[in-house]
Protein backbone atom coordinates (compact mmCIF):
# COMPACT_ATOMS: atom_id res chain seq x y z
CA UNK A 1 0.00 0.00 0.00
CA UNK A 2 2.77 2.27 0.74
CA UNK A 3 4.28 1.62 -2.69
CA UNK A 4 1.55 2.30 -4.15
CA UNK A 5 0.89 5.46 -2.17
CA UNK A 6 4.55 6.58 -2.94
CA UNK A 7 4.15 6.06 -6.99
CA UNK A 8 1.12 7.54 -7.04
CA UNK A 9 2.85 10.96 -5.86
CA UNK A 10 5.42 10.54 -7.99
CA UNK A 11 3.07 10.41 -11.14
CA UNK A 12 1.30 13.35 -10.03
CA UNK A 13 4.59 15.47 -9.18
CA UNK A 14 5.75 14.27 -13.04
CA UNK A 15 2.21 15.15 -14.59
CA UNK A 16 2.62 17.99 -12.37
CA UNK A 17 6.11 19.35 -14.03
CA UNK A 18 4.74 18.18 -17.47
CA UNK A 19 1.87 20.58 -17.09
CA UNK A 20 4.31 23.75 -16.21
CA UNK A 21 6.36 22.72 -19.07
CA UNK A 22 3.68 22.77 -21.62
CA UNK A 23 2.06 26.04 -19.55
CA UNK A 24 5.23 28.07 -19.94
CA UNK A 25 6.07 26.43 -23.54
CA UNK A 26 2.82 27.97 -24.56
CA UNK A 27 3.56 31.44 -23.16
CA UNK A 28 6.90 31.87 -25.12
CA UNK A 29 5.57 33.28 -28.17
CA UNK A 30 7.47 36.22 -30.30
CA UNK A 31 4.09 38.03 -31.80
CA UNK A 32 5.06 40.01 -34.91
CA UNK A 33 2.94 42.89 -35.69
CA UNK A 34 3.67 44.82 -39.00
CA UNK A 35 2.40 45.63 -42.68
CA UNK A 36 3.64 44.42 -45.82
CA UNK A 37 7.85 44.72 -44.59
CA UNK A 38 7.03 41.95 -42.64
CA UNK A 39 4.50 39.72 -44.20
CA UNK A 40 6.44 38.68 -47.02
CA UNK A 41 4.87 40.38 -49.75
CA UNK A 42 5.41 38.91 -53.34
CA UNK A 43 7.11 36.28 -51.45
CA UNK A 44 7.16 32.67 -50.06
CA UNK A 45 6.06 33.12 -46.51
CA UNK A 46 9.56 30.98 -45.73
CA UNK A 47 11.88 33.62 -47.62
CA UNK A 48 10.40 36.20 -44.91
CA UNK A 49 12.45 37.57 -42.45
CA UNK A 50 10.01 36.60 -39.59
CA UNK A 51 10.57 32.77 -40.83
CA UNK A 52 13.97 33.52 -41.17
CA UNK A 53 13.49 34.77 -37.37
CA UNK A 54 12.00 31.50 -36.28
CA UNK A 55 14.62 29.62 -38.23
CA UNK A 56 17.46 31.62 -35.75
CA UNK A 57 15.59 31.14 -32.87
CA UNK A 58 15.26 27.44 -33.23
CA UNK A 59 18.25 26.94 -34.32
CA UNK A 60 19.93 28.77 -30.82
CA UNK A 61 17.77 25.94 -28.84
CA UNK A 62 15.27 28.84 -27.78
CA UNK A 63 11.70 27.24 -27.40
CA UNK A 64 10.24 30.06 -28.77
CA UNK A 65 7.15 30.32 -31.39
CA UNK A 66 7.19 33.11 -33.51
CA UNK A 67 3.58 34.06 -34.66
CA UNK A 68 3.24 36.10 -37.72
CA UNK A 69 0.60 38.55 -37.38
CA UNK A 70 1.83 40.74 -40.23
CA UNK A 71 -1.03 42.36 -42.84
CA UNK A 72 0.21 44.09 -45.98
CA UNK A 73 -1.30 47.46 -46.17
CA UNK A 74 -2.25 47.62 -42.47
CA UNK A 75 -1.74 51.57 -40.99
CA UNK A 76 -1.40 51.74 -36.78
CA UNK A 77 -5.11 52.16 -36.65
CA UNK A 78 -5.74 48.51 -38.56
CA UNK A 79 -3.27 46.91 -35.97
CA UNK A 80 -5.12 48.44 -32.73
CA UNK A 81 -8.04 47.19 -34.49
CA UNK A 82 -6.84 43.40 -34.81
CA UNK A 83 -4.60 43.47 -31.33
CA UNK A 84 -8.05 43.35 -29.81
CA UNK A 85 -8.12 39.84 -30.93
CA UNK A 86 -4.93 38.64 -30.89
CA UNK A 87 -5.20 39.44 -27.08
CA UNK A 88 -8.00 37.52 -26.91
CA UNK A 89 -6.55 34.45 -28.83
CA UNK A 90 -4.04 33.59 -25.84
CA UNK A 91 -1.05 34.85 -23.74
CA UNK A 92 2.09 35.99 -25.64
CA UNK A 93 5.80 36.37 -24.33
CA UNK A 94 6.68 39.33 -26.45
CA UNK A 95 5.42 41.47 -29.06
CA UNK A 96 7.63 43.18 -31.83
CA UNK A 97 6.11 46.29 -33.03
CA UNK A 98 6.12 47.29 -36.46
CA UNK A 99 3.83 49.52 -37.76
CA UNK A 100 3.28 52.67 -39.12
CA UNK A 101 4.67 52.30 -42.83
CA UNK A 102 1.32 53.10 -44.11
CA UNK A 103 0.41 55.61 -42.17
CA UNK A 104 3.61 57.28 -43.03
CA UNK A 105 2.70 56.88 -46.67
CA UNK A 106 -0.49 57.90 -46.50
CA UNK A 107 0.87 61.07 -44.64
CA UNK A 108 -2.09 60.22 -42.10
CA UNK A 109 -1.37 62.73 -38.67
CA UNK A 110 0.90 61.46 -37.01
CA UNK A 111 -0.26 62.14 -33.31
CA UNK A 112 -3.00 59.50 -34.55
CA UNK A 113 -0.31 57.25 -35.00
CA UNK A 114 0.91 57.62 -31.32
CA UNK A 115 -2.30 57.00 -29.88
CA UNK A 116 -2.49 54.22 -31.88
CA UNK A 117 0.29 52.49 -31.43
CA UNK A 118 0.12 53.52 -27.67
CA UNK A 119 -3.18 51.46 -27.53
CA UNK A 120 -1.31 48.30 -28.96
CA UNK A 121 1.71 48.62 -26.61
CA UNK A 122 -0.83 49.21 -23.44
CA UNK A 123 -2.44 46.08 -23.89
CA UNK A 124 0.56 43.90 -25.01
CA UNK A 125 2.28 45.27 -21.25
CA UNK A 126 -1.66 44.27 -19.45
CA UNK A 127 -1.18 40.80 -20.88
CA UNK A 128 2.36 40.75 -19.47
CA UNK A 129 3.94 40.76 -22.46
CA UNK A 130 7.58 42.46 -23.58
CA UNK A 131 7.21 44.62 -26.03
CA UNK A 132 9.76 46.19 -28.78
CA UNK A 133 9.22 48.62 -31.24
CA UNK A 134 10.38 48.73 -34.57
CA UNK A 135 10.05 52.45 -36.85
CA UNK A 136 11.04 53.16 -40.77
CA UNK A 137 12.88 55.55 -42.72
CA UNK A 138 10.30 57.68 -44.34
CA UNK A 139 11.54 59.02 -48.05
CA UNK A 140 12.38 62.69 -47.69
CA UNK A 141 9.83 64.00 -49.87
CA UNK A 142 7.38 64.29 -47.30
CA UNK A 143 9.24 67.71 -46.00
CA UNK A 144 11.26 67.45 -42.89
CA UNK A 145 8.14 68.86 -40.52
CA UNK A 146 6.21 65.46 -41.40
CA UNK A 147 9.27 63.44 -41.58
CA UNK A 148 10.54 64.81 -38.17
CA UNK A 149 7.28 64.15 -36.39
CA UNK A 150 7.01 60.42 -37.52
CA UNK A 151 10.38 59.67 -36.27
CA UNK A 152 9.55 61.70 -32.95
CA UNK A 153 6.64 59.02 -32.49
CA UNK A 154 8.61 55.76 -31.58
CA UNK A 155 11.24 58.05 -29.65
CA UNK A 156 8.23 59.34 -27.66
CA UNK A 157 6.81 56.41 -27.50
CA UNK A 158 9.45 54.26 -26.05
CA UNK A 159 10.51 57.01 -23.30
CA UNK A 160 6.67 56.88 -22.65
CA UNK A 161 6.18 53.35 -21.88
CA UNK A 162 9.18 51.87 -21.25
CA UNK A 163 10.00 49.57 -24.26
CA UNK A 164 13.10 49.53 -26.51
CA UNK A 165 13.38 51.23 -29.82
CA UNK A 166 14.89 47.76 -31.53
CA UNK A 167 15.93 50.16 -34.78
CA UNK A 168 14.69 53.39 -35.62
CA UNK A 169 14.21 52.10 -39.62
CA UNK A 170 13.48 48.09 -40.31
CA UNK A 171 15.17 48.67 -43.61
CA UNK A 172 18.24 49.88 -41.71
CA UNK A 173 20.50 46.83 -43.23
CA UNK A 174 19.06 46.54 -46.22
CA UNK A 175 21.29 48.26 -49.31
CA UNK A 176 19.14 51.32 -51.36
CA UNK A 177 20.42 49.82 -54.29
CA UNK A 178 17.53 47.81 -57.04
CA UNK A 179 18.89 44.10 -56.47
CA UNK A 180 17.12 44.30 -52.74
CA UNK A 181 13.82 45.53 -53.57
CA UNK A 182 10.74 44.62 -55.86
CA UNK A 183 10.26 47.05 -58.83
CA UNK A 184 8.05 49.06 -56.76
CA UNK A 185 11.23 50.34 -55.09
CA UNK A 186 9.72 50.55 -51.72
CA UNK A 187 9.44 46.30 -50.67
CA UNK A 188 12.66 44.72 -50.05
CA UNK A 189 13.02 41.41 -51.71
CA UNK A 190 13.54 37.99 -50.82
CA UNK A 191 17.37 38.63 -51.43
CA UNK A 192 16.62 41.68 -48.67
CA UNK A 193 15.01 39.50 -46.03
CA UNK A 194 17.69 37.60 -44.05
CA UNK A 195 19.20 41.34 -43.92
CA UNK A 196 16.63 42.60 -42.21
CA UNK A 197 16.08 38.99 -40.02
CA UNK A 198 19.92 39.56 -38.98
CA UNK A 199 19.34 43.22 -37.71
CA UNK A 200 16.33 42.23 -35.89
CA UNK A 201 17.82 39.50 -34.45
CA UNK A 202 21.39 41.18 -33.39
CA UNK A 203 19.18 43.51 -30.69
CA UNK A 204 16.43 41.22 -30.07
CA UNK A 205 18.33 37.96 -28.75
CA UNK A 206 19.64 40.03 -26.04
CA UNK A 207 16.09 39.82 -24.68
CA UNK A 208 15.24 36.09 -25.15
Amino acid sequence: MKALIRNCITLTILLLGMNNITSMAAGKTVVVLGDSLSAAYEMATEDGWVDLLQGKITSKGLAYKVQNESISGDTSGNGLYRMREIVRRGKFSHLVLALGANDGLRGLPFQQMHENLGGIIKMAQEQGAKVFLIGIDLPGNYGNFYKNGFDAVYVALSKEYDVPLLQADLLVAVPKVPEYFNDDGLHPNPKAQPLIMESVWDKLNKYL
